[in-house]
C-alpha cells in the first residue's frame, strides 16, 4: 500500500501518513506538527493535504520529524 499511495498521488492527508509510518505517530500529533509548520501542507476544506515528496523525504531519513 505504501509504494502505490506514494507513485500514484502527489499528497496524502494525515490519517494515510500515519499508515504510511505503521502508525509510530498518532494523526494528532501530525496535526500538531502542521499547525507548528514542522510538517508542510496544503488545506482542502477542513482537511490537510501532506506533499508525497516530503513523505518521501523522511523515509529517506529513517522518519526524522526534526522536532
Amino acid at each position: 500500500m505504501k509504494n502505490a499511495i506514494l507513485n500514484e498521488r502527489n499528497f496524502v492527508t494525515t490519517k494515510e501518513f500515519c499508515e504510511i509510518f505503521d502508525h509510530q505517530i498518532s494523526p494528532t500529533t501530525v496535526n500538531v506538527l502542521i499547525r507548528k509548520g514542522k510538517i508542510p501542507s496544503a488545506g482542502l476544506g477542513r482537511r490537510n493535504l501532506i506533499p508525497v515528496s516530503f513523505v518521501r523525504e523522511q523515509l529517506a531519513k529513517g522518519a526524522g520529524y526534526n522536532e
